[in-house]
This record gives C-alpha cells, sequence and structure tokens, in this order.
C-alpha cells in the first residue's frame, strides 16, 4: 500500500478517476483549524516565526545555486512572511493596548507631562518660598549667583 492510498483512507476519500476529486463518506468530519490543535495569536505568531525562519534558510540555500526564478521566488515568499509576521505582531500589540492590557500610549504621554510641569512648578514655588528661610539667603540674587556662577 502506498503513501497516497494511506492518505486516503485515513481521510475518508474515495477512490475515483479524478485525482483532485475528493469524496468524502457520509458522516465523517474533517477536523478545521491550523494543523497542530493549538489556536490564539501567541501561537500564530510561534507558527508565522517558524514559517519565516524556513523561508529564510531555503532562501539562503536558493541564493547558493544559479536559477534566479527560484532566487526570485524565495525572496518573494520570504518577505511575505516577514511582512505578514510584522503586520501580526503590530496589530496584536495595538489589540493589547486597546483592550486596555497595556496603558496606553497617548494616555501614558499626557501623566508624563502633566507630572513634569506640576513638578516644576512646584520646585519653582518652593524655591521662590523657602529660599532664604532653608539656605539663609538674604535675597533671589545671591541665590541665583550661588548656584549659577558655580559656587
Amino acid at each position: 500500500m502506498n503513501h497516497v492510498q494511506k492518505f486516503r483512507e485515513r481521510r475518508g476519500i474515495a477512490q475515483c478517476s479524478s485525482p483532485t476529486a475528493q469524496h468524502r463518506e457520509p458522516g465523517t468530519f474533517e477536523p478545521q483549524g491550523n494543523g497542530d490543535g493549538r489556536h490564539g495569536a501567541e501561537h500564530t505568531l510561534v507558527r508565522l516565526g517558524r514559517e519565516e525562519q524556513d523561508a529564510f534558510v531555503r532562501l539562503q540555500t536558493a541564493l547558493q545555486g544559479t536559477d534566479r526564478f527560484q532566487i526570485d521566488a524565495c525572496q518573494t515568499y520570504w518577505l511575505k512572511v516577514a511582512e505578514t509576521l510584522r503586520r501580526s505582531d503590530a496589530s496584536i500589540d495595538l489589540a493589547r493596548r486597546q483592550a486596555e492590557v497595556q496603558v496606553p500610549l497617548r494616555q501614558a504621554e499626557d501623566a508624563v507631562l502633566f507630572v513634569a510641569e506640576w513638578l516644576r512648578i512646584a520646585i519653582a514655588t518652593f524655591l521662590s518660598s523657602e529660599t532664604t528661610s532653608l539656605m539663609a539667603f538674604r535675597d533671589g540674587g545671591e541665590f541665583r549667583n550661588y548656584f549659577w556662577s558655580g559656587g
């Protein structure tokens, strides 16, 4: 029994004259999915990463040969897989930000700007009101002269 016959038996495909026609027996079920049973974004990225590595190895092998059509096909495939991986990774990061698993970038920037402005105002207010009593300076000019002239 050859491999094709074993494949057809496992899949429930009846023998027919056309190799592309696939007749299934009634009641048979072929599971849908990605082949390894794992689902989700993490596993998709892992599979894409493996496929990108395999495509790169095929490209390196093709580059050692002289068939420019094979080189072009391998390079095109590798670029498509790498771009799909990049886009998938970026969309997952964006989805995490939007789902607030991560702090949205705009919200983090606004918070940092608010704290920086608040600290600037607080320090300026503190120094203007407490400089003379805490540091024994008689006036603000003496304070500025001490710190900005080098001591």
